[in-house]
């Protein structure tokens, strides 16, 4: 019997080896085991917009049948490396690619008219847009680059949302390696977890132009300084084939280089030459190099990525003999025919606690039951929702959580405005977080501003000034300006304005001047004989407003104010007069203007009624209305801008103070600023723009226009609703969008006989 047995027995123990063998045989192909083939890996270098080229190369692969196994890139070439990793293909690339606004990607801000309506109105003054934050220990600070990356950020988290819920590369339809270099050590930073769109957006930050991006404790730029052509990056990765495409740096002459910026330039040029001829040199017989033909296309003409894919397509396609040879290698070792290669399929996000048999939707698709912040304190959580129009019990609405971010980050508060999505167990529903972070060069900021004009006839009026701005005050974001102006009008003056609830429907605005300038009167009024004087004038205001979206406010108030006028001419009353002023005013303001230099689209106005308060101490009894439009209407280079100015005093004789001025750029162009005080004014206008250079995706681009206008309108001081006579009036005039303001240099013309020759730096509106 048990010689019988021993069959059995050696049976039960086969069994059992094969069962616990079982484990080790799943666990392995779970692993995904090399594939019965040689391994391909794709290696995509960095050039900016030169990137483009990348697509071109993987279209060709796509169509010759050969399969690509992994991906490294650095900057660009990490941009498309990851998306293609995301299982995209090649059409798919080029679509993405053309369809990025490329000029709205590389710009901070979101548009104008997107913008809080309150933070618009600060850019109604002579302040330059740059300001130097100033930190909590009040020393002066500024971002590390001319671009932050918000727009680029929310592009790339969009792009890659198939894949929001991977964050192990090698997970990827592709594995997949981002090269970056860590600022701190100098040492190539190689991404292969985390965040996609974050290890993208880190190894494509050049020096300069966007600031470090911070990412587990280091703080990572643009790789292509180290390693530009990752080819020992994708040999680490299991790559036993390598196709390369290398987009050539183009060196310079010393003839192309004239600035030291243009030397600076060439020194990173040098580096990422060098260090690419070392990875070239890593390539084996059977590797693939392709190296596209640019032409006269640099890494900041993203307006030709159309050009730049059929350029690298071609390069590609001249390789065809020796790509063919690459597929027909990759043979299996039985001799069987290679299978066709597939595209890789789109990731589904993984969700743990979804039902085995279904598959969690993407991140588009989960219905928001929740929201909340992730915040730094700079806001209240209440104000920072307010911005966010996201429907509970709603699909994600992806278009306009970007519009309401990008209007949350126009605040001017923070360095970073992002979210996420906290899928729920079921991985149908979640909570979606807004992430803020405070500026950490200050959110406390100091500006300065340059106003001239000059006639070239005696008629200048210039002013230098300086606004120091306090923000947030509170966690309702309430801010205080101090300012202040040397020149021919010298004032100080502060302005609070200051929400008043988390919705920020409601604000209140207190505003203290003191100024000094001269007015020219031209005929008798209130008893002063025509002649300059000196008005001296300390003013307040406080103003409750009623925010109506983003596009415009309905305000009331009361201004208080008293001075001292002076004549500045021969035979005028010796001695200064006292002025006391009292004024109840309703304004409705409106303001879509796309730019307040240089504006293409939208309307900006204002309606103001004012009416004097003999009760509260005012000198002089009068009721006036004022109105002022502006519209942009734009096609192609071209801008024509109506204007319209109507301003009538109603009731009683306006003081020196209230009198409506006339004159000055646009405004009457061919006299000088202010040449013409009334009880009444009016002006229409008809100004033609035309913009001389190719929109650039720089951010130093410096837009040049060429314009004229025509204008007619005067001032008056009878009761009548029309004067009696119009002065007629023009300009000619080539400008530029400059780092301390639009500029004009133009000749202005009162009459055939009458011309100036004009300079104006700041805004005309």
């Amino acid at each position: 019997m048990p010689r019988a047995r021993r069959p059995a027995a050696v049976l039960q123990a086969l069994a059992l080896l094969c069962v616990a063998l079982l484990p080790l045989s799943a666990l392995a192909q779970a692993a995904g085991t090399a594939p019965d083939r040689p391994r391909v890996g794709l290696v995509l270098g960095g050039g900016g917009a030169l990137g483009a080229a990348h697509v071109g190369v993987i279209q060709v692969l796509e169509r010759l049948g050969v399969p690509i196994d992994m991906v490294a890139g650095t900057s660009m070439g990490a941009l498309v490396g990851g998306l293609y990793a995301t299982g995209r293909d090649g059409d798919d690339l080029a679509t993405v690619l053309q369809s990025v606004d490329w000029g709205d990607a590389f710009r901070d801000s979101p548009p104008r008219n997107d913008q809080p309506f309150h933070r618009k109105r600060e850019d109604l003054d002579f302040l330059v847009d740059t300001r130097l934050g100033v930190r909590e220990d009040g020393t002066l600070g500024a971002p590390l680059g001319f671009v932050q990356g918000q727009r680029i950020n929310l592009i790339l988290k969009r792009l890659t949302l198939a894949a929001a819920d991977i964050d192990d590369f090698d997970a990827l339809p592709r594995p997949f390696r981002a090269v970056a270099v860590d600022v701190e050590t100098g040492r190539p930073a190689v991404l292969g977890s985390g965040s996609l769109p974050v290890a993208m957006r880190a190894s494509m930050s050049v020096p300069g132009v966007f600031p470090p991006v911070e990412l587990n404790g280091r703080w990572l730029l643009d790789g292509g300084v180290v390693n530009n052509v990752p080819v020992d990056v994708v040999r680490r990765m299991g790559a036993d084939r390598v196709i390369v495409v290398n987009l050539p740096t183009k060196l310079r002459d010393r003839d192309a280089m004239t600035t030291p910026l243009d030397v600076l330039g060439q020194m990173v040029s040098v580096a990422i030459e060098q260090n690419t001829q070392a990875q070239l040199g890593l390539l084996r017989p059977g590797d693939i190099l392709i190296e596209p033909d640019l032409g006269d296309m640099g890494p900041a003409d993203f307006d030709r990525v159309s050009e730049a894919v059929a350029l690298g397509a071609r390069a590609a396609a001249d390789q065809t003999a020796a790509l063919r040879r690459l597929a027909d290698s990759l043979d299996r070792p039985d001799g069987s025919a290679r299978p066709a290669p597939t595209p890789a399929p789109a990731p589904a996000p993984a969700t743990a606690a979804a039902p085995p048999d279904d598959t969690a939707p993407p991140a588009g698709a989960v219905v928001v039951t929740d929201m909340r912040v992730d915040g730094d304190g700079t806001l209240g959580d209440r104000v920072i929702l307010g911005y966010i129009h996201q429907r509970l019990g709603a699909p994600l609405d992806l278009d306009q959580l970007e519009r309401d971010l990008a209007t949350l980050y126009g605040l001017d508060l923070f360095e970073r405005v992002d979210w996420t999505l906290e899928r729920a167990a079921d991985g149908r529903t979640g909570t979606l977080v807004i992430i803020v972070r405070a500026r950490s060069w200050g959110t406390d900021s100091l500006q300065f501003g340059l106003r001239l004009t000059d006639d070239f006839q005696g008629n200048a009026a210039y002013g230098l000034s300086a606004a120091y701005t306090l923000r947030p005050l509170n966690t309702l974001g309430g801010s205080l300006r101090l300012a202040a102006e040397i020149g021919n009008r010298p004032s100080v003056s502060a302005r609070l304005v200051q929400p008043l609830e988390s919705d920020q429907d409601w604000i209140l605005t207190a505003d203290l001047r003191a100024e000094r300038s001269v007015r020219r009167l031209f005929t008798e009024t209130r008893g002063r004989a025509p002649g300059a004087y000196d008005l001296s004038l300390a003013s307040g205001e406080a103003m409750l407003g009623r925010v109506l979206g983003d596009w415009g406010a309905v305000s009331a108030g009361l201004r208080l104010a008293t001075g001292w006028v002076e004549p500045q001419f021969p035979g005028g009353d010796t001695g200064s007069t006292r002025l006391l002023a009292a004024e109840a005013f309703g304004r409705l303001a409106v303001d879509t203007f796309d730019s307040v230099t240089w504006p293409r689209h939208g309307s900006l106005g204002t309606l103001e009624v004012t009416e004097s308060l003999p009760a509260l101490g005012a000198d002089a009894r009068y009721r006036q209305v004022d109105l002022d439009a502006w519209t942009a209407l734009s096609w192609g280079p071209h801008t024509m801008l109506p204007h319209v100015t109507a301003s009538y005093t109603l009731d009683g004789e306006a003081p020196i103070q209230a009198l409506f001025p006339l004159g000055g750029f646009l405004a009457l162009s061919g006299y000088a600023e202010n040449r013409f005080l009334g009880q009444n004014r009016v002006l229409g206008g008809l100004t033609y723009m035309h913009r001389l250079t190719d929109l650039s995706f720089s951010p130093l681009d410096v837009p040049l226009y060429a314009g004229a206008s025509v204008e007619a309108g005067n001032v008056w001081d009878a009761r009548t609703p029309w004067p009696d006579d119009l002065r007629y009036s023009g300009t000619l005039f080539v400008g530029a969008d400059t780092t301390l303001g639009p500029a004009y240099l133009g000749v202005g013309l009162a009459s055939l006989d009458r011309q100036a020759v004009f300079l104006r730096l700041g805004r005309p509106f």
